[in-house]
């Protein structure tokens, strides 16, 4: 028996094992599938831009960055920034480009130096204060060593030497001119940016023939806008400083050339015409959904109303009927003790069908409460001037009243037959809560005349009776 109790309880561990492990696996396997369609569809962003349709491309990055979650990997998200602020770089647009390349760099540091040195030599194309590059770079560098690239490295350290040559600094700067130069394999790969990086230490040390040696070697063809924006800059300053004027001007007119193709990319609205539609889409959406959400608040709240209402109607009449059950019960009862006038003496025969008068009164009452008639009656009990009390409501009140307590008024009329059909309804009235300002309305008579009909009433109801209907107003 314990045998097959063990066995039992096994296989029921195990097959909730196995539904624990099947949806961890949905999980993964759901987690899977969204990380590689996201890079899926940034590999198509990509795809668009190296095809040359960079408004489409920005236009779908741009979507793919809203459609990021806090728990994607941090790898997806650095290339899709990164690619979104290279974008904008390239077509100069650093005011653009650098928030998304400054952000990338947060993202970076939490994917290691291998993504953190790109982020960093990203963001160092889009600073222009030097005291703030010099930090950057030398991270760079750093960064780039750990990981081993040597690309990055390379081009930060001659971006470092001519940062130092700028800011005065030229002995660190030919020192890392030296130690690259000293690397043959650097120094064939790399030879341009070294270069750049000597021309920019003779510049600033005023050996102006072997900077101008220099930029001669540069062949043109194999430059950036970037890079022959810096040869003819420098060419120009050279020849100005050396008093060639005429020469400086030919510079001068490359360099304009140079400048107005720079300035024409960069004008150029393409980009900005897509994150402007992007941004209007996503405004309208956004107008949409907060109009759904408004809208599905609205009936959410007209629902619950509703709701509630209805429990509060169903909630009444089932109070409504549990009274009215209570008071089939008591004429049921009252049919049984019937009064017999030949057992006028019989005081205990008396007594029970006066306090089942009594309690089949309160029962009316109560059920009458329940009524709409009487929400209006509390209303009119509130106004105290006689000349403000609206008689047909007052009327109506007294008619639902007579609808409510006729059987309970047959009942006293039969227990105290000296009682007319007038004070029946006096009572009534009085004891569901009339004001003597509504009565007096409702019944047609001053108050006085009022006062009177109660003292006769006095004299026909036994005590607690009377007591009972007069003698407490709620």
């Amino acid at each position: 028996m314990i045998r097959q109790q063990l066995c039992s309880i096994f296989k029921c561990t195990i097959a909730k094992s196995g539904i624990v492990f099947a949806m961890l696996i949905s999980i993964v396997s759901c987690s899977q599938n969204r990380t590689e369609n996201l890079y899926e569809e940034f590999l198509n962003a990509s795809e668009l831009s190296r095809n040359g349709n960079k408004t489409e491309a920005l236009s779908r990055l741009l979507d793919l960055e809203q459609k990021l979650k806090e728990d994607d990997p941090d790898t997806i998200k650095f290339q899709l920034i990164s690619k979104i602020g290279a974008l904008y770089y390239y077509d100069y647009k650093m005011e653009q480009a650098a928030p998304y390349l400054k952000k990338a760099v947060g993202v970076a540091r939490r994917c290691g130096d291998a993504y953190l040195c790109r982020a960093l030599w990203n963001v160092m194309l889009v600073t222009n204060n030097i005291d703030s590059l010099i930090p950057i770079t030398e991270e760079c560098i750093t960064c780039a060593e750990r990981s081993g690239n040597i690309l990055i490295q390379t081009k930060a350290q001659t971006a470092l030497s001519k940062l130092y040559s700028i800011s005065g600094n030229q002995n660190k700067a030919k020192t890392i001119i030296k130690n690259l130069n000293s690397i043959p394999e650097i120094r064939e790969h790399y030879r341009k940016e070294i270069m750049f990086a000597e021309i920019y230490y003779l510049f600033y040390n005023n050996e102006y023939d072997s900077a101008t040696h220099l930029l001669h070697d540069l062949n043109c063809d194999s430059l950036s806008l970037d890079g022959k924006n810096a040869k003819y800059w420098l060419l120009y300053n050279i020849e100005k400083q050396n008093g060639n004027y005429l020469k400086a001007l030919q510079f001068r007119d490359s360099l304009d050339n140079i400048t107005a193709e720079i300035d024409s990319i960069a004008h150029s609205d393409k980009l900005i015409r897509a994150k402007q539609e992007f941004s209007n889409r996503i405004d309208k959406e956004r107008r949409q959904r907060n109009t759904v959400m408004l809208i599905g608040s609205f009936v959410v709240v007209l629902l619950v109303g509703f709701l509630l209402w209805e429990l509060s109607r169903r909630k009444l009449m089932g109070k409504q009927l549990e009274l009215t059950d209570q008071i089939s019960k008591l004429n049921l009862r009252l049919s049984e003790l019937t009064y017999d006038k030949s057992e006028s003496d019989n005081i205990d025969n008396r007594d029970d069908i006066e306090n089942d008068i009594i309690e089949k009164l309160k029962l009316n009452r109560e059920l009458f409460h329940t009524l709409p008639e009487y929400s209006a009656l509390k209303q009119l009990n509130l106004l105290q001037d006689v000349d403000t009390i609206d008689k047909s409501k007052a009327h109506d009140a007294l008619t639902a009243v007579i609808c409510r307590f006729a059987d309970v008024c047959n009942n006293i009329r039969q227990f105290c037959p000296l009682m007319t059909s007038e004070d029946l309804l006096y009572c009534a009235a009085i004891f569901v809560g009339f004001s003597k300002e509504v009565a007096s309305i409702a019944f047609g008579s001053s108050e006085d005349a009022l006062r009177r009909r109660k003292s006769r009433i006095k004299q026909k109801l036994p005590p607690v009776l009377f007591n009972t209907i007069f003698g407490t107003k709620l």
